[in-house]
């Protein structure tokens, strides 16, 4: 993310969950495979992200607090 801060990350997540409503009412609207596998993606990125993000909060939350972290290898 954008110079390793968490707002990038929550800000993309929330501007990859804007599509979700137009996405859900696209595949209602005509349910394709394609349709269904674009919903299914954007739901499994915007779930990635918010993992990563409540991970890091949570280790930030540890390191302050004393306790001490599992390291976990940076994934670009």
């Amino acid at each position: 993310m954008w110079k390793d801060r968490a707002r990038a990350g929550w800000l993309a997540a929330v501007s990859g969950a804007v599509y979700l409503p137009t996405e859900l009412s696209h595949l209602i609207g005509s349910a394709t495979p394609v349709n269904a596998a674009v919903l299914e993606s954007n739901v499994a990125v915007l779930a990635h992200t918010v993992i990563r993000l409540l991970r890091r909060r949570a280790q930030r939350a540890a390191v302050l607090d004393g306790q001490t972290v599992r390291n976990e290898p940076k994934r670009f």
